[in-house]
């Protein structure tokens, strides 16, 4: 199965620069140029209170669009692979893995970009980095979760794709991106505190929980932690064993309805 998945997901990325004059070199060149514009842009236009804010925003655009990537492509696995699922026998889920494996070689091209510039701009990342494969695995378990359930669907509701679409843009301004995700305690000490008085997330810092409480912002704000300077180290124990806990739980509800589902694609065309 993983012999599967290799083959068809490394098919799939050389199809889509087959014929191109420059090929995987656009891989490169895209989140190169959005570097640059950020460098420019806050360096000289702007001014933002945040040590290093291009590598700040940069890391959060390709992490937000690592996650917004993978959704969308799950969501077009029932077309996409329509005459996969219509003419082959095999373990359908095995495409959820192929649209990660995809996915997961354009964003290490676009690591590979942040590592460069953080070099050249000197701010190396420590020894931290050394954990940043937690938080990548974390947001890719959680990640495919979200695709899986949504591509269950997205052959029997035909809006989905765009829904979905507009939800990402809701959800990219509710999570830290663009500006600092407030931290006045470790995240579990914090979250305890606030649903232990209901009355601090009633209305509007409702709101404020989501922002600061959900998968996303945690683990952006913890690879952030790891590759920035002076990000703050390693979180704690507790804090990444209940966040993997968490996207682990949220990939296999994910996977689970997705096997269930793909078994009336072929019905739904």
């Amino acid at each position: 199965m993983v012999r599967i998945v290799w083959d068809l997901g490394w098919a799939d990325f050389q199809l889509k620069y087959r014929g191109s004059v420059l090929g995987y070199f656009w891989s490169f060149a895209v989140p190169f140029c959005k570097f640059v514009i950020f460098f420019y842009v806050f360096r000289v236009l702007f001014v933002v209170d945040i040590p290093f804010y291009s590598l700040y925003l940069f890391l959060g655009i390709i992490l937000w669009e690592y996650f917004a990537n993978v959704t969308m492509a799950c969501i077009g696995i029932p077309l996409t692979y329509a005459d996969i699922i219509k003419n082959v026998a095999f373990p359908r889920f095995l495409l959820v893995f192929t649209v990660g494996w995809i996915q997961t070689i354009i964003f290490c091209t676009h690591v590979a970009i942040f590592f460069v510039m953080s070099v050249m701009m000197g701010a190396a990342p420590s020894w931290n980095a050394l954990y940043f494969p937690v938080p990548f695995l974390q947001f890719t378990l959680f990640s495919l979760g979200i695709g899986s359930l949504l591509a269950s669907y997205a052959l029997r509701f035909r809006d989905f794709p765009h829904l979905w679409g507009i939800l990402l843009q809701v959800f990219f301004w509710l999570t830290p991106i663009t500006y600092v995700h407030a931290v006045h305690a470790p995240a579990t000490v914090e979250f305890l505190q606030m649903i232990s008085s209901p009355q601090q997330i009633i209305g509007w810092e409702m709101l404020t929980f989501f922002t600061r409480f959900q998968p996303l912002s945690l683990i952006i704000f913890d690879t952030r932690r790891v590759l920035l300077p002076d990000g703050g180290g390693m979180p704690s124990l507790v804090h990444s064993v209940v966040l993997t806990a968490i996207c682990l739980l949220v990939f296999w509800i994910g996977l689970l309805v997705f096997r269930k589902r793909s078994r009336s694609f072929v019905q739904e065309y």
